[in-house]
């Protein structure tokens, strides 16, 4: 069965031109993407790209969070 690893580390200069967190996701113990997270957006990176990422805003994410449907969870 195939299992989604994820795990994180700081970055020195990403591209948003502010510090921030890069999250390596993988999948079958192969690099699915990378997430950079800072604080005005979110840029998901395909596994192989380097400079070109698909970017949102923290407000499009939110909105697009919110069409999906609640489920009973609690939160860390």
């Amino acid at each position: 069965m195939a299992k989604y690893k994820t795990t994180f580390g700081f970055a020195d200069a990403p591209p948003l031109g502010t510090k921030g967190m890069v999250l390596t996701v993988k999948y079958d113990d192969q690099i699915f993407g990378h997430l950079m997270i800072g604080k005005a957006s979110l840029t998901w990176f395909e596994k192989n790209a380097k400079k070109k990422g698909r970017k949102v805003s923290w407000s499009e994410l939110q909105k697009w969070i919110l069409t999906k449907k609640e489920i009973q969870a609690s939160r860390p």
